[in-house]
């Protein structure tokens, strides 16, 4: 989260000091800048409900190569992967 916020953060910033040196406008480049962004997120939004919506190259099987020898977390984690696959629809 920390990620996100600094990363809105900075383009917010860009936005407002590429607006702000073409308009010279204080006023102007806060309207631009709080529009766009909370535009972007609107659209990001929309996006990524749309794009969960798609089916397709949903069902290919994840094929992951193991180490011979298996210890501690990574067997763990392989036999999750296992689990995975012998689920999966064939």
């Amino acid at each position: 989260m920390a990620k996100t916020l600094t990363y809105r953060v900075v383009v917010f910033a860009l936005l407002a000091a590429i607006t702000f040196y073409f308009t010279g406008n204080a006023g102007q480049t806060t309207v631009i800048a709080v529009v766009f962004n909370v535009a972007g997120a609107l659209v990001y939004y929309i996006f990524e409900r749309l794009w969960n919506a798609i089916t397709w190259g949903s069902d290919q099987v994840l094929r992951v190569s193991r180490p011979q020898e298996q210890s501690g977390s990574l067997s763990r984690f392989a036999g999750y992967l296992d689990e995975i696959q012998d689920s999966s629809p064939q």
